[in-house]
Formats: structure tokens, sequence, C-alpha cells
């Protein structure tokens, strides 16, 4: 009922997108951190490399990266106990929902995330969430007051796709409403010798005891990189840019249909008169 109130729709149907996915073909992996030299253009080689590279890996490392990850960031942290009671606030790439059991009482607050085992460790310290593909979100149109996208769009391996998940923020944000979005930068302390890398991630003896290394894939934004994405999406516009401990993070608020109609006006109006 809860889910319901808050206009999740076609769960059955996202999660059987989110089987597919799971058991398409998995590319070769590499035995240690690396620069991917070329990268996919086509989608569905796209999703591949994700497979492997994000979606198995986190589902294999779930708790011990949870347990690595239990405090909002201070940024995110005050943007998110700024949201009002009654405001609906989804987080699209939750993870363990950190940034969701921080909202203020009588916020309705919900995690979402493609990983089922990060989700479960968030159900657990009082989470709600729904499971689902960052791209095709199992929520309805309009539905949000606020999102949040934290260091998750970097996961996705095309410029189209990393477009398609600024657009799916867009989709799911009322008009006048408001999102955060962060970014690992390139411009890092650790040069990390490109753009498209594969990071290692050695899970700790105490979830792991052979110590597994695994590699997470991540295209790492330039300088204005990020404010151009959203730009190319006509209903947001960005209202505070800055770079937040080796992460490019922008805040963003959707247009109000009066914002587009004004525009539009002043454009025409620029335009000389027709003569007849």
């Amino acid at each position: 009922q809860f889910l319901y109130f808050i206009g999740v729709v076609n769960m059955a149907a996202n999660e059987a997108d989110l089987k597919r996915s799971r058991a398409e073909e998995r590319p070769p992996s590499s035995s240690k951190g690396a620069v991917l030299e070329s990268m996919p253009e086509a989608a569905g080689d796209a999703a591949r490399l994700e497979q492997e590279h994000v979606h198995q890996v986190y589902s294999a490392i779930a708790s011990h990266f949870s347990a690595t990850r239990y405090k909002a960031w201070p940024e995110v942290d005050a943007f998110v106990k700024a949201c009002q009671p009654a405001e609906v606030m989804i987080d699209v790439g939750s993870g363990n929902g950190k940034n969701v059991i921080i909202a203020p009482r009588g916020v309705v607050a919900v995690a979402s995330d493609y990983s089922g085992e990060l989700l479960a460790l968030g159900r657990s310290k009082g989470a709600e969430s729904v499971r689902c593909d960052g791209l095709k979100t199992a929520f309805r149109t309009g539905t949000a007051d606020v999102v949040l996208s934290i260091a998750v769009i970097h996961h996705f391996a095309t410029p189209d796709r990393r477009l398609e998940a600024v657009r799916e923020l867009a989709r799911l944000l009322r008009p006048g409403g408001r999102g955060l979005i962060y970014v690992w930068a390139r411009e890092q302390a650790k040069d990390r010798g490109g753009t498209d890398v594969l990071i290692n991630w050695e899970v700790h003896a105490k979830f792991d005891a052979s110590q597994t290394v695994m590699q997470r894939y991540y295209h790492l934004f330039l300088k204005g990189e990020l404010e151009a994405l959203v730009a190319a999406v006509p209903e947001l516009e960005v209202t505070r840019s800055y770079f937040d401990k080796e992460n490019w993070a922008v805040a963003i608020r959707k247009r109000a249909p009066t914002d587009a109609t004004r525009e539009a006006s002043q454009g025409s109006a620029a335009q000389p008169p027709v003569s007849h």
C-alpha cells in the first residue's frame, strides 16, 4: 500500500527486465584494475559491460561495501535534511539506503537500486525500497519532490546511457522539484590514468576468506561534463555546481511549465514580424 501510494507501477515487468539483464552473456574480465582503451558503442555491449563490472560486483561485495558506506556525506546529509514533511524523495541507486534513513520525519523516502543484496541491507535498517534499473525505474512520472543520484551515473558505460539516466531523474521529478547528482571526478589526487577505468575492490577477509579482487567500472567525469549532461535535458536546470572530495556534484531543479512557456515566448518575441 505504501509503495502504491507513492506511484510504484509495473513492478512485475520491472523485475522481469532485471532478470533478463542478469542472464545476458558476460564479457571477458580482466585480472587487475586498468584503463579501458576502447568502449562499447552499442547499448547491448554497454549493458553487458555494466552487468559484469557493476551489477555482479555490487551483488558480490554488498556486505563489505555496505560496511564501508554507513554515513551520508555532509553535503548530501544537508540536502536530504532540508526536505519538508509530506515531500516524496526517491534515491535512485541508493545502495544500502544510508541517505534514505536520515530523511526528516514526515518525508516519504524510498530507496531504489539494482542490487537486491544492498536493498536487503537497507531494509534491515528501516529503509523502504524498490528494486529498479536506474534507466527505467518503476515509479510514475512526476512522483518525486526530490531525487538523489549519488555516485551512480559514472557506472553507465556510454554517453547515451548516462544521458538516459539523467532523463529518468527528470521524469521522476514534479515541476519545481529538485535533485542532487554526484559522480566521480577525473581530477583526483590519484591519477587513474584515463576516463574509463576498472577499479579494484579487494573483499576483506572478514567477508571473504579468499579476499577476492573484483573490478568496478567507472567513467570519470571531467570538469564541466556533468553540467553539460544536465543541460542536454531541457526540463532541468543546474542551481549549484561544486567539487566535493573527488566528486563533481550538481544540484538540479525541474523547470515549471511556466518557465518553458516564458522562454518560448521570449524566443518568439525576438523573431521579426512576418509580412504577407
